[in-house]
């Protein structure tokens, strides 16, 4: 089954507001695509006079119902707002805060090419909105809204906010200078890896039981980031389950047969923490015995950070705009 477009949702934090503490692990409210102060909250004018720098956290995720694999997954800024803010971007973990995120650098921007290029090139200017946004050893995006590629940058020498980068290897189309008719973007993007949901560390905590790795399930739409003790009860045969995060899910649940609880925050056809499935149990289990697992979302965390620089001009309908991009099999 292919992965449509349709499936790649960006979701906001838990917490979200410009103090130390917004970010962390991932919620179940989508960022909704063209819907103004849907992630950023409006530009004040005092904040414009002084100006601004704010932080959000957002998870692409693969939010299928087919539980496929997202290779190659990317994010980058595909194009620079129309005001005189901009937007970069940085790879964050499944809770990391803005206590952590305020400190990061190598941050991921959006350019203009600055001069004409032709296919082979192996040097292109690219005019930046700050001095920042593209480092050696990153890897970027070239488009000219009909010929796009990826690149990977072996060097960066920076003029104000005007990089020269070297790419590893020529260019695979040529590119006319940026022109409002003819914009011709460059980005940074973030290498998210292949994506999919998956359960690993299983540790027979307590007791000598055995349990088959290979019986159990992790679903793209209802697994989440969580670390799982089942317990087993009096008289062996039965057992609870417990998550780091999410609590007692179940007790009672006979170990001889299939476990498939559902996540309660999820609506989608496969929205189930995990399946354990039937025969999983082996060998002798006790009241008390323990088995400990992991389970992992197929989502990947991503920081913005919006610049407004001091004294920036107002400016309504603003819109930063994010692409993700992946294979699928």
């Amino acid at each position: 089954m292919a992965i449509e477009s349709t499936d790649l949702v960006l979701y906001k934090s838990v917490t979200v507001n410009d103090t130390v503490s917004n970010g962390g692990r991932q919620s179940y409210t989508a960022v909704v695509s063209n819907v103004a102060v849907n992630l950023f909250p409006i530009v004040t004018q005092a904040q414009r006079t002084a100006g601004i720098t704010r932080y959000r956290k957002v998870f692409s995720k693969l939010d299928d119902d087919g539980n496929e694999v997202l290779y190659n997954h990317k994010i980058f800024v595909k194009k620079q707002t129309p005001a005189d803010d901009y937007i970069q971007i940085k790879v964050g973990t499944n809770i990391d805060t803005q206590a952590e995120a305020d400190d990061y650098t190598g941050w991921l921007g959006c350019g203009r090419l600055n001069t004409l290029v032709s296919a082979d090139a192996t040097s292109i200017e690219v005019l930046f909105e700050g001095e920042s946004g593209i480092s050696t050893g990153d890897t970027g995006w070239l488009s000219d809204s009909t010929n796009e590629e990826f690149v990977t940058v072996t060097n960066v020498s920076w003029v104000a906010s005007t990089a020269t980068i070297t790419l590893s290897a020529g260019l695979t189309y040529g590119y006319a200078a940026y022109s409002a008719l003819d914009p011709v973007y460059f980005a940074g993007y973030i290498d998210l890896s292949d994506t999919t949901s998956s359960p690993d560390t299983f540790v027979v905590a307590v007791g000598s039981g055995t349990f088959d790795d290979s019986k159990i399930n992790t679903y793209n739409q209802g697994t989440i980031e969580d670390d799982w003790t089942i317990e087993i009860e009096s008289g062996d045969s039965t057992y609870k389950c417990t998550g780091t995060f999410s609590g007692e899910i179940a007790t009672g649940q006979a170990k001889a047969s299939e476990f498939k609880p559902s996540n309660p925050n999820v609506s989608g056809a496969q929205g189930y923490y995990f399946r354990i499935q039937a025969g999983a149990f082996g060998g002798t289990w006790a009241e008390g015995n323990q088995l400990t697992f992991s389970t992992h979302h197929a989502s990947k965390g991503v920081w913005i950070k919006e610049i407004v620089p001091a004294l920036t001009a107002s400016y309504s309908n603003n819109n930063p705009e994010l692409r993700i991009s992946g294979e699928s099999a």
